[in-house]
């Protein structure tokens, strides 16, 4: 849930970066708002598990040589 939630919100942010043409809903934004809110509660009750601790190391960026 964590994962799909923090995907999920990246492609919209993206898209509400530069996509103008997108119109968003005071409902739909209460809505993902809801949805980053249960996964920071997710998170708060895996953060301790090595798939955990696997998900964050993935997000660091590869050293280019």
């Amino acid at each position: 849930m964590v994962a799909n939630t923090f995907v999920e919100m990246h492609e919209l942010r993206e898209k509400a970066d530069y996509d103008c043409s997108t119109r968003w809903t005071r409902k739909e934004v209460n809505l993902h708002i809801a949805s980053v809110a249960a996964a920071f509660k997710a998170w708060k009750a895996i953060r301790d598990e090595e798939a955990a601790r696997a998900f964050l190391f993935t997000l660091f960026p590869k050293k280019r040589r």
